[in-house]
């Protein structure tokens, strides 16, 4: 996997084309540029996807000629060089390809790129990040965060500086910073038939969503995954078997992609002050289904493949362009609706008695659905001001530190809801801490308690529903299973290795917080430090 950082300048992506150096199959190109070492190449790329600022790579071992590859040079891979020629052969079958690479990184060549994605939009390679396939393992590691959101939840060090950052972080660019990646399965060359991949987070393959990509795709896209899963994957050709792996996604946020309208996503994946993990698939939010925004009924049947069953409506009378109590998610008989005709925006409103009724409205609706395993979906108008402040709420009472709190909060500005800044909270948070407790938690808990008239019963209730068990093991636990298995590696979640043994990341200065442990039999599990 490859950090974001200087890539490569070469020409124009559809112009990209793989050259074969002679002495390593025999083959001999149509054009060798004056640039591309005359020594052996290291690998053959396949261009994959571009989303959300990523573009995956994956090794070729079999390419036909003419087809748009990368070509990494240099035994000790210091460049990538792609040039402009074709893959030559004495007969037009697919040319076998050499793979000898073990983990692609280092640093880039002099060239200018411009790549295009799958809506024809030209970006600049200097705003992507690059990321590689490698074959020799059978899983694909795929962090599901986009680019630029990942490298904010990875800089933004709120818990010691509350002076935000994401401005830094949300220049345009000409593809949406609010949608995830999608896994890019690779697809083989030489398919006869009509390919389908089958997903399924179960070996045997239950329940597993099929997917037909078009017949001139090198990958086949898969969107809205779970973050810090594993899924199967099988790839016929007809209906012979012809392909199969597993893929592990990394990361946990969990943006969804739902193109007609923006700023939606999982609140689920953040960790609490007690170390347990919000539960994915139970809250989302987002902007309005229907008025200014108008969802696709695609993406309105996407959200019900979510399990999202439920709808709070935070729009009131003056900005709900489509009328009140109605939109068209909420139009089947199974999804539970309500409107809340809500003015809750800022902190001075956070104890009038119109706005004490909604949010305990608003909490038991959540609970309610819950309890019936309902996703709830709740939105304002842009999903910005109204629906933040019931999610810092929501949060705070699931015990998300404050400086998750707003990052969550910040996530807004990357879509065209336009820029939420962490210093809009912080008037919320004082209010709040008025009941002077030593956690915003518990401030949060007492506010609904004595001011909006909900039970610790039903708080505690909806921790449970809300939240997984404690993450982690102990050190005990993961030296016993190193003693049995051995430790290949000590990742952190974003896939980058950061030690080669348990004791050794015991030792080193590394942050707080959630790590993988890979043991040489293939499995793994996560470490909390």
């Amino acid at each position: 996997m490859w950090d974001e950082g200087k890539f490569a300048n070469f020409a124009v992506m559809k112009s990209l084309l793989g050259i074969i150096l002679s002495s390593i199959i025999g083959l001999t190109p149509l054009c060798l540029p004056e640039d591309l070492p005359e020594g052996k190449f290291d690998a053959v790329y396949g261009l994959g996807s571009m989303d959300g600022g990523v573009v995956t790579l994956y090794p070729v071992h079999r390419v036909r000629a003419g087809i748009p590859c990368v070509v990494a040079t240099d035994m000790n891979l210091d460049s990538l060089i792609s040039v402009d020629g074709l893959v030559s052969s004495e007969v037009p079958d697919p040319v076998p390809l050499l793979w000898d690479m073990e983990m692609a990184q280092g640093n880039y060549a002099n060239h200018s790129w411009t790549i295009t994605d799958e809506e024809g939009n030209k970006t600049d390679a200097l705003e992507c990040r690059f990321e590689i396939v490698d074959p020799k393992e059978a899983d694909l590691h795929v962090n599901i965060e986009n680019s630029r959101v990942h490298a904010f939840l990875e800089n933004a060090d709120y818990e010691n500086n509350l002076t935000s950052i994401v401005a830094q972080y949300v220049s345009p660019t000409s593809y949406r910073l609010d949608l995830p990646r999608a896994v890019a399965i690779p697809l083989p060359m030489d398919a006869r038939g009509s390919l389908r991949v089958e997903l399924s987070e179960n070996p045997d393959m239950t329940n597993a969503y099929k997917l037909c990509p078009p017949t001139d795709d090198d990958v086949c896209l898969f969107r809205n995954l779970l973050p810090q899963h594993t899924y199967y994957y099988d790839i016929y050709d007809d209906d012979t078997r012809v392909g199969h792996g597993k893929v592990a996604t990394g990361g946990f946020l969990r943006m969804i992609d739902v193109p007609s309208i923006c700023n939606v996503r999982d609140l689920g994946g953040w960790l609490t002050t007690d170390n347990r993990r919000v539960k994915y698939g139970l809250l989302f939010r987002g902007v309005e289904l229907n008025g200014r925004h108008d969802a696709s009924r695609k993406d309105l049947n996407t959200l019900r493949s979510l399990g999202i069953g439920a709808e709070i409506d935070l729009r009131n009378d003056k900005d709900n362009e489509a009328g009140a109590g109605t939109t068209p998610f909420s139009a089947a008989d199974d999804v539970d609706y309500v409107y809340m005709n809500s003015t809750d925006i800022y902190a001075s409103c956070l104890f009038s008695y119109a706005t004490l009724q909604r949010f305990n409205q608003e909490f038991s609706f959540i609970l309610d659905n819950l309890r019936k395993g309902r996703g709830v979906y709740f939105h304002c108008v842009w999903g910005a001001d109204r629906t933040g402040l019931l999610a810092l709420l929501l949060e705070g009472l699931m015990g998300l530190p404050v400086h998750s709190i707003c990052k969550e909060y910040e996530l807004t500005s990357f879509s065209s809801s336009g820029a939420r800044k962490l210093e809009n909270l912080l008037d919320v948070i004082d209010y709040i801490s008025w009941y002077e407790h030593p956690t915003f938690q518990e401030n949060v808990t007492d506010y609904f308690v004595w001011d909006v008239g909900i039970s610790k019963s039903q708080i505690e209730e909806f921790r449970r529903l809300m939240l997984g068990e404690p993450n982690g093991l102990s050190v005990e636990s993961v030296t016993a299973d190193n003693s049995q298995r051995g430790v290949s590696g000590v990742y952190a979640l974003n896939g980058m290795k950061v030690a080669d043994s348990f004791a050794s990341i015991s030792r080193q200065s590394l942050p707080k917080g959630m790590y993988i442990v890979r043991f040489s039999d293939g499995t793994s599990i996560h470490y909390f430090k």
